[in-house]
Protein backbone atom coordinates (compact mmCIF):
# COMPACT_ATOMS: atom_id res chain seq x y z
CA UNK A 1 0.00 0.00 0.00
CA UNK A 2 1.27 3.25 -1.27
CA UNK A 3 1.64 6.19 1.35
CA UNK A 4 -1.53 8.17 -0.75
CA UNK A 5 -3.81 4.68 -0.13
CA UNK A 6 -2.64 4.61 3.77
CA UNK A 7 -3.54 8.77 4.18
CA UNK A 8 -6.73 8.17 2.46
CA UNK A 9 -7.65 5.10 4.44
CA UNK A 10 -6.66 6.96 7.88
CA UNK A 11 -8.30 10.16 7.02
CA UNK A 12 -11.52 7.95 5.97
CA UNK A 13 -11.58 5.78 9.51
CA UNK A 14 -10.94 9.18 11.44
CA UNK A 15 -14.48 10.75 9.58
CA UNK A 16 -16.18 7.47 10.39
CA UNK A 17 -14.87 7.81 14.14
CA UNK A 18 -16.01 11.16 14.12
CA UNK A 19 -19.58 10.82 12.24
CA UNK A 20 -19.93 8.01 15.04
CA UNK A 21 -19.05 9.98 17.63
CA UNK A 22 -21.31 12.86 16.98
CA UNK A 23 -24.53 10.00 16.18
CA UNK A 24 -23.81 9.14 19.83
CA UNK A 25 -23.46 12.50 21.40
CA UNK A 26 -26.87 13.33 19.72
CA UNK A 27 -28.56 9.73 20.96
CA UNK A 28 -27.45 10.49 24.25
CA UNK A 29 -28.78 14.19 24.66
CA UNK A 30 -32.67 12.53 23.12
CA UNK A 31 -32.48 10.23 25.46
CA UNK A 32 -31.39 12.47 28.38
CA UNK A 33 -34.29 14.66 26.96
CA UNK A 34 -36.53 11.84 26.80
CA UNK A 35 -35.76 10.38 30.30
CA UNK A 36 -36.52 13.66 32.23
CA UNK A 37 -39.75 14.40 29.81
CA UNK A 38 -41.05 11.27 30.98
CA UNK A 39 -39.81 11.60 34.55
CA UNK A 40 -41.73 14.89 34.32
CA UNK A 41 -44.99 13.48 32.68
CA UNK A 42 -44.94 10.62 35.75
CA UNK A 43 -45.11 13.72 38.46
CA UNK A 44 -47.67 15.40 37.03
CA UNK A 45 -49.84 12.37 36.30
CA UNK A 46 -48.79 11.48 39.96
CA UNK A 47 -50.40 15.13 41.63
CA UNK A 48 -53.47 14.60 38.91
CA UNK A 49 -54.12 11.19 40.52
CA UNK A 50 -53.55 12.52 44.11
CA UNK A 51 -55.93 15.59 43.26
CA UNK A 52 -58.70 12.63 41.87
CA UNK A 53 -58.55 10.73 44.83
CA UNK A 54 -58.71 13.75 46.97
CA UNK A 55 -61.90 14.45 45.17
CA UNK A 56 -63.44 11.14 45.34
CA UNK A 57 -62.88 11.17 49.03
CA UNK A 58 -64.61 14.16 49.64
CA UNK A 59 -67.46 13.18 47.40
CA UNK A 60 -67.92 10.20 49.26
CA UNK A 61 -67.81 11.87 52.73
CA UNK A 62 -70.36 14.42 50.91
CA UNK A 63 -72.60 11.22 50.17
CA UNK A 64 -72.31 9.84 53.64
CA UNK A 65 -73.49 12.91 55.02
CA UNK A 66 -75.99 13.16 52.75
CA UNK A 67 -77.72 9.36 53.76
CA UNK A 68 -76.98 9.55 57.43
CA UNK A 69 -80.23 9.79 59.33
CA UNK A 70 -80.63 13.48 61.20
CA UNK A 71 -82.91 15.11 63.35
CA UNK A 72 -85.45 17.40 61.54
CA UNK A 73 -88.82 18.59 60.65
CA UNK A 74 -91.01 16.62 58.17
CA UNK A 75 -94.31 16.49 56.86
CA UNK A 76 -96.44 14.03 54.79
CA UNK A 77 -99.33 12.35 55.36
CA UNK A 78 -100.45 9.92 57.02
CA UNK A 79 -103.53 7.30 57.87
CA UNK A 80 -105.90 7.07 61.05
CA UNK A 81 -108.91 5.49 61.48
CA UNK A 82 -110.98 8.48 60.46
CA UNK A 83 -108.98 8.55 56.91
CA UNK A 84 -106.60 10.47 55.63
CA UNK A 85 -104.64 13.41 57.45
CA UNK A 86 -101.63 15.53 57.10
CA UNK A 87 -98.79 15.30 59.37
CA UNK A 88 -96.22 17.30 60.73
CA UNK A 89 -93.72 16.77 63.14
CA UNK A 90 -90.05 16.59 64.37
CA UNK A 91 -87.97 13.65 64.89
CA UNK A 92 -85.50 11.22 62.70
CA UNK A 93 -84.90 12.15 59.61
CA UNK A 94 -83.20 10.30 56.83
CA UNK A 95 -83.25 11.01 52.87
CA UNK A 96 -84.76 7.56 51.22
CA UNK A 97 -83.81 8.49 47.13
Amino acid sequence: MNAEALSSLTAAAKTYRLERDAWESAYRELSEQSEGYAADMKKSLDTLRGQLDEEREGWRAAVRRAKSPGFGVFAGVGYTGGGIEAVVGVGVVWKIF
